[in-house]
């Protein structure tokens, strides 16, 4: 039997279900493997996954190329959202960011804007969508270490030996665990969670910067000016020129 599906300017195209079934498995094996690699901060590696995708797409019919594409693009975001929202409450904002990416990819109109957006989808999805507490599994230490960073992201007091601590376990050997699992260390990976929640705040409100610091824990101004331009090579005025103004 021939399924019908309505696309692009009331355009119709055929797919046979031998097709569909193939692409179900197809789609399966793509997202553990995309899901794998942005979770490890891998981007480069998604990325290359993603051409290889859009380039097998090349190979199907011209009239269901796209809407293959976008099947599995906008699946993708989707399948994200499902899996965090079952170990957790997913957070509105998180959500409003998926919708707000399938928006934009039901925009693009062939391969080539594919690929053209592949990197700003990889981010969007690294750094708007996922929540590395929800969807890691596989140690349970780093499960409540994760954790504890989402929840005290925002404290001065967060540092590798006060999650050993609370762990009842040596900063070394949650720091070996992050490196084994995580393949970052522990002290990076919560200044690159700090630095992405700063950076976001600063794009999307208008608090002040003294406001800001503030509410990242740092108290001496100098210190997180220092931290700013460590980890984004710029100071946050000058970021706030480049990017928000």
């Amino acid at each position: 039997m021939i399924k019908h599906f309505d696309i692009f300017d009331e355009e119709q195209f055929t797919i046979d279900p031998v097709l569909l079934f193939q692409l179900e498995k197809t789609f399966r094996t793509y997202e553990e493997k995309l899901l794998c690699m942005i979770r490890k901060g891998d981007l480069a590696s998604a990325e290359d996954l993603l051409i290889k995708f859009c380039m097998k797409a090349l190979q199907i019919p011209e009239q269901v190329r796209v809407f293959v594409a976008r099947l599995f693009f906008t699946g993708f975001v989707t399948y994200i959202i499902r899996k965090q929202n079952k170990y957790g409450t997913l957070p509105s904002d998180k959500i409003a960011k998926a919708y707000e990416l399938i928006s934009d990819i039901e925009q693009w109109k062939n391969i080539s804007e594919y690929m053209l957006h592949m990197p700003d989808y990889i981010k969007r999805i690294k750094y708007e969508i996922t929540l590395d507490h929800l969807l890691f599994k596989g140690n349970s230490h780093v499960e409540e270490a994760l954790t504890m960073i989402y929840n005290d992201l925002q404290s001065s007091d967060l540092t590798v030996n006060s999650i050993a601590a609370q762990l009842n376990v040596s900063p070394t050997h949650i720091t070996n665990l992050f490196k084994k699992h995580l393949d970052i260390t522990p002290a990076a990976y919560i200044a690159e969670k700090k630095i992405n929640a700063i950076m976001n705040e600063l794009k999307q409100t208008n608090d002040s910067l003294h406001t800001v610091r503030k509410r990242f824990g740092f108290h001496n101004h100098s210190h997180f000016i220092q931290f700013f331009k460590k980890h984004t090579d710029l100071t946050p005025v000058q970021y706030l020129q480049q990017h928000v103004y």
